[in-house]
């Protein structure tokens, strides 16, 4: 089945932003939807990894995006342009504890 669209969360290793992954993992609502995950290296993401394998079955892919290396904007934007973006979540340097995942997530679509 082909995913209805894209879900990005940029920051994805952070705290919040694999908390957020967890949750988008674990609700069957979100499995219709391609995860798209940003990490500055993907090689040192065990906290998403963890939280994305604990949820229920989603499409997803973890991208390296260091906003500071143009080449990496330019691929993950290509990565977006493959399905239509739904939602995006910001979560570098964001505190939001008292949110619920619906009150995060941003709705584009």
């Amino acid at each position: 089945m082909a995913a209805k669209g894209t879900i990005l969360v940029t920051g994805a290793n952070g705290g919040l932003g694999s908390a957020i992954a967890a949750q988008i993992a674990s609700e069957a609502e979100f499995s219709v939807y391609h995860g798209l995950y940003t990490v500055r290296n993907t090689e040192r993401a065990p906290a998403l990894t963890s939280a994305l394998v604990q949820g229920t079955a989603h499409a997803y892919d973890i991208l390296s995006l260091d906003l500071t290396k143009l080449d990496d904007v330019r691929n993950v934007a290509k990565e977006i342009n493959v399905s239509p973006l739904c939602s995006v979540t910001y979560t570098s340097a964001t505190s939001a504890s008292s949110l619920s995942i619906s009150q995060i997530l941003v709705k584009v679509a």
